[in-house]
């Protein structure tokens, strides 16, 4: 009997006639089990971002990732926008727990140093 070749797992970049919706995959474990692109450790969440708030083309995108090309990312934004509730949740979640971070932190000896320097110059500072 003959031995068949390993088969990719479902979604992944190595399967070959892989619709596009498959490119998207959720990995327990992986990026917090959020949707990112197959293969990658990029997300979806990163992906829209770029290219719907910072204004990036899908060529821009794929340049700075060699490793993408246009389909992954029109695929990622074609989950976006197929899922957009899920997304923002996930964005949501992460810029909370980032103003969280940076408040704990408060400011580093540089911003405090900037920060001192701005009000110095400033002629309504109380200073």
């Amino acid at each position: 009997m003959a031995t068949l070749p390993p088969t990719p797992a479902p979604g992944s970049v190595e399967q070959s006639g892989t619709e596009w919706w498959n490119v998207i995959i959720h990995t327990p474990g992986v990026c917090g089990g959020q949707a990112r692109i197959a293969g990658t450790r990029i997300k979806v969440k990163h992906v829209y971002r770029w290219v719907e708030e910072m204004g990036m083309t899908p060529a821009q995108v794929v340049e700075e990732y060699p490793h993408l090309n246009r389909a992954h990312v029109h695929a990622a934004l074609a989950y976006y926008w197929s899922h957009p509730d899920e997304i923002r949740l996930d964005t949501d979640d992460e810029d909370r727990r980032v103003a969280d971070l940076n408040a704990k932190a408060g400011l580093s000896e540089l911003q405090a140093k900037l920060s001192e320097l701005n009000a110095q110059d400033d002629p309504l500072s109380p200073r």
